[in-house]
């Protein structure tokens, strides 16, 4: 974005963190003003200005689901089907909410998808409690599905059937007996006390002879699924939980022995999903048995804990900062460690693999069998069941301990990750031990390549790397990694070895996904804290802090690669339960935050990771060998050109890979998926003796400089450290223009005047990049440049000529044309019902060299006149406020896969560029022909230059300079000459 330009460091790209804020914040901002506006609008029933103004919102908000709800919601109720279903998905892939699935169910019925709103609907009556105001709809699809009745279940145990014969009931393969159609209560049929069978059930089914009722089969853990989070404060127990599969359910808690407590309050809750209905809920500890004295238990309606539970009521006195500190609680401050032998061991313990198993049948077990595929007959194999309500994990663990593959240890009552681990300790006291979650995959040789850094007696603990391993991430630490398969499992593991190091890598603490801990560190540490981090999260962190204080260190086994899935059994309550228990971390260990933020600042990993990422890259194919691709650091024309050439490189057979800058030097990415291999970043110059060398042995043919704004200057080099040729692409004026824009101090195209005035100009006005050269430098360096290159090619003639005219020694530039011209026949034109007023639409992102002042000015002279003529911008501008109030009708930004729909959605009568600035391509103008728009543009640059080749059919061309006032009437006739032939 033009707006950060101020903030380029002298390469590389560094935006100002203030800077980055302040943008953020106004983006913000300008979301909640739309979207309020939207929620006014809707109150008034003005649904058209609602809809307008909630797009706004929810372009702004991208990620916020409560603005995309409201803005699907709307479209629906108008009949905007299409961008309502596109919403309503992606909130449904993201939070699987009731009201979205049933909301997106009617958009396809409305849509006459009728099947796939059927399917839906099946799939949904088996997870959901549907709204009571959609049974007649439903009635109606079932009974275009020839079935013979529906049914659902509510977390109360009440299960409805609609059918006109009786029907059978099956609970987990165990036949009830047969009902008649209504409402039918399963505690009554069970009569077993509080917690009647079918809560301890997974599959309930409906039939009617040998078919199941629409809706059936329920799953009964997915419909009675909680999502909670309780904690401590130094005077109560406070906490909050809901159904997601029937939000309007009343839910109730019990505490240890006590009653069963009714939780009606609603109330707002930190966390992004936008339709929860949080019951909260705070307890007095004066007002529990012994005054909360007692590790406490806290459970649902369905005897399942609480996230937060079991947890000690005194340690709220550590989070709140009250005095004194109960002793067992004293916070122990992150130091150094004492001196301890390095030493190797003298003897090596046994060693013991730990798994607790609660939750998730088919990611149990093929965790377990990579498991007992990959480990040692010697290695006992501990799996702890924390209670799991799942009957199909029960009975395979007891086939497996039966089989005598692995040791069994039950749990009564589910008690979380924690205790489940102790429990797994105490049985493999004396052993070196791995802890291991049931939602891995661990690869061939694991345990011995674990185990061998253990050697060294100060070692404590060793985790591997991982998709999903915190500080142990790969590829990236910063963005969430994808899941990969199998395969792709079995590669990465096999980087990992040959990538293999016997340097030690010491970490700030291990992470419990995959854990090995020395016998030594457990006997000197103890156990982990199950009566603090409940369920899990935080407490091997609170254990590695424990050993560091004792003299062991944390190493990370780089040479090995386990898979794993994360939250497996935390669902929707994962964020909310890190957070609280980061809290209680940094509160019993202060400084352990900045010791994290210290370690994430040095990344001692990143060597690792690009190691792997050399050798990964190194296994693309190029059967002609391999393209380099410069580029500047943003989005627009130049990356889009970039991505569009590179598919033409592939296709050609090349490996297509593009060169970004970035702080104190820059990245090298593969350009069909940059994120793949994020770790291959390169300090320049210092290191640009590995960059060569890595392009060398990818078989480099040749270079293409597309941009070299923000690059070091040594990029500038490559080409001759590599003896390899180097194209220039001209995509607009940075050659001879500091400034690129061509614009002067009052906004208007420069004229390209003489060195003088140019000089003179740069001195008085910002630069487009921060790079420390004068004028005539500059063009002294153009030169040389543009004349060593082997080719020079320019999207346009107007783009050529106005580099020729700097530079008139420079031989032949080619020609060649980001894009196919688009020819738009006549049946396409947009036609529409005319009230009196004329639509002109604007698009893109309108900076002042494509034209925002003129669209200010001429909006303002539009209102102040009284004009019939409405100026819609699709997209945004440097100030979307000042457009707003002198009349223009702002979108928000947009992403390239909307842009015929947003075009489609604002019943334009034409479309208008008022760039003053001459651009050397404009993919703007692509996009509007392709809406079948005609086009008005100022006589300068491409947009000119493409219009006048296609002729008078496809658009005009408008003196650049014309007054406002004059410019304003010549877009009125127009559109009354348009509307007229239409």
């Amino acid at each position: 974005m033009r707006e950060f330009d101020r903030f380029l460091g002298n390469y590389g790209t560094s935006l100002d963190l203030k800077a980055e804020r302040f943008w953020l914040k106004k983006r913000s901002q300008q979301a909640q003003n739309a979207y309020e506006c939207g929620q006014d609008c809707l109150q008034k029933n003005l649904m058209s200005s609602a809809f307008f103004w909630l797009g706004r919102a929810a372009r702004l908000a991208v990620n916020d689901p409560k603005v995309n709800f409201a803005y699907a919601m709307t479209a629906l109720k108008m009949g905007y089907f299409e961008i309502a279903l596109k919403r309503l998905r992606v909130l449904r892939e993201r939070f699987n909410l009731k009201e979205v699935v049933f909301s997106e169910i009617l958009a396809l019925w409305f849509m006459k998808r009728q099947e796939e709103a059927a399917n839906l609907l099946e799939k949904a009556l088996s997870y959901y409690v549907p709204p009571a105001e959609i049974y007649s709809f439903i009635h109606d699809i079932v009974a275009q599905q020839n079935k013979g009745g529906w049914a659902f279940l509510s977390n109360t145990g009440l299960l409805k059937i609609f059918s006109k014969q009786k029907v059978s009931i099956v609970l987990d393969g165990r036949r009830l007996g047969q009902f008649e159609a209504g409402e039918i209560n399963l505690g009554s049929v069970f009569q077993k006390g509080i917690a009647p069978d079918w809560m301890r059930g997974h599959r309930l089914s409906v039939k009617l002879g040998k078919d199941h009722l629409f809706g059936s089969p329920f799953d009964i853990r997915a419909l009675t699924r909680c999502e909670s989070l309780v904690w401590p404060t130094a005077s109560a127990i406070e906490g909050w939980l809901w159904y997601p599969a029937e939000p309007e359910y009343i839910p109730h808690i019990k505490i240890n022995d006590g009653p069963w407590v009714k939780v009606e309050t609603i109330a707002e809750v930190n966390a992004q999903n936008p339709l929860g209905q949080f019951r909260s809920f705070s307890i007095a500890l004066n007002e529990l048995p012994q005054k909360g004295r007692q590790t406490l238990h806290i459970i649902n309606d369905h005897e399942v804990p609480l996230m937060g539970s079991p947890l000690e009521p005194k340690l709220g006195r550590v989070l709140d900062g009250k005095q004194p500190y109960p002793a067992r609680f004293l916070p122990a401050p992150v130091q150094p460690r004492p001196a301890r032998s390095s030493l190797p061991r003298l003897t090596k313990p046994s060693c013991a693999v730990i798994i607790p198993v609660y939750i998730d049948y088919q990611t149990t077990m093929t965790c377990l069998r990579s498991v007992l595929e990959n480990t040692p007959s010697a290695v006992e194999i501990i799996v702890i069941d924390d209670a799991s309500p799942e009957k199909s994990i029960v009975r395979a663990l007891d086939l497996l301990a039966k089989e005598r593959k692995i040791t069994l240890l039950r749990n009564e009552k589910t008690c979380g990750f924690p205790a489940s681990v102790n429990k797994g300790l105490h049985y493999a006291e004396g052993s070196d031990v791995i802890l291991l979650n049931s939602d891995t995959i661990v690869p061939k040789g694991w345990v011995q390549r674990l185990t061998e850094w253990l050697t060294p007696q100060d070692v404590g603990t060793v985790t591997p790397l991982s998709n999903n391993g915190g500080l142990l991430s790969y590829p990236s630490v910063e963005k969430e990694n994808p899941f990969p398969d199998l395969r792709e499992t079995r590669r990465l593991d096999q980087f990992c070895r040959e990538n293999g190091t016997s340097v030690s890598i010491e970490l700030p603490t291990a992470n419990g996904f995959c854990m090995a801990i020395s016998a030594e560190c457990l006997a000197e540490t103890g156990l982990l804290r199950d009566d603090i981090f409940a369920q899990g999260y935080g407490e091997e962190n609170d254990f590695s802090i424990r050993a560091t204080a004792r003299g062991f260190r944390h190493i990370a086994a780089v040479n090995l690669y386990v898979r794993h899935k994360g939250g497996n059994s935390f669902k929707g309550a994962k964020q909310h339960l890190i957070r609280r228990n980061l809290k209680i971390l940094n509160a019993l260990h202060p400084g352990y935050d900045l010791r994290i933020f210290e370690f994430m600042r040095r990344d001692p990993l990143f060597l690792i990771r690009r190691r792997l990422d050399l050798l990964r890259i190194m296994q693309e194919e190029r059967p002609e060998g391999t393209v380099l691709l410069v580029k500047h650091n943003y989005k627009g024309g130049v990356a889009r050109a970039v991505k569009e050439r590179a598919k033409q490189l592939s296709k050609e057979g090349f490996l297509a890979l593009q060169l970004r800058p970035v702080p104190q030097g820059c990245s090298l990415e593969l350009c069909y998926n940059p994120d793949k291999l994020p770790n291959l970043k390169f300090t320049l110059p210092e290191e640009g003796m590995l960059l060569g060398s890595c392009l060398r042995r990818l078989g480099l043919k040749h270079i293409e400089w597309h941009h070299l704004r923000g690059h070091a200057p040594w990029v500038r080099r490559l080409h001759s450290f590599l003896n390899v040729p180097y194209d220039i692409y001209v995509h607009d004026h940075v050659w001879f223009c500091p400034r690129i824009i061509l614009l002067n101090k009052d906004g208007h195209y420069c004229g390209e005047s003489d060195s003088k005035v140019c000089a003179n100009c740069i001195k008085h006005n910002n630069r487009d990049f921060k790079e420390n050269i004068e004028l005539n430098e500059l063009l002294d360096r153009s030169q040389q440049e543009l004349l060593a290159a082997r080719y020079v090619k320019a999207p346009t003639h107007d783009a050529a000529k106005r580099l020729l005219r700097h530079f008139p020694s420079l031989p032949e530039i080619i020609i060649e044309p980001l894009e196919d011209e688009i020819t738009v026949p006549a049946r396409s034109r947009p036609q529409r019902q005319h009230n009196g007023r004329y639509r002109i639409g604007v698009l893109g992102g309108i900076s002042r060299w494509k034209g925002y002042d003129i669209l200010r000015d001429l909006g303002r002279y539009i209102q102040d006149h009284d004009l019939p003529l409405d100026l819609i911008l699709i997209g945004s501008s440097k100030d979307d406020e000042t457009l707003i109030a002198s009349g223009v009708q702002v979108t928000g930004p947009y992403e390239d896969k909307d842009v015929l729909s947003l075009i489609a959605m604002q019943h334009l009568d034409f479309a208008f560029i008022p760039s003053v600035a001459p651009e050397t391509w404009c993919y703007v103008l692509s996009w509007l022909w392709k809406a079948g728009l005609e086009v008005l543009c100022f006589d300068i640059g491409a947009v000119s230059e493409r219009i006048k080749e296609k002729g008078n059919y496809e658009g005009k061309i408008i003196p650049l300079g014309i007054p406002i006032p004059r410019l304003a009437e010549y877009l009125l006739h127009y559109a009354k000459r348009s509307s007229h032939y239409l």
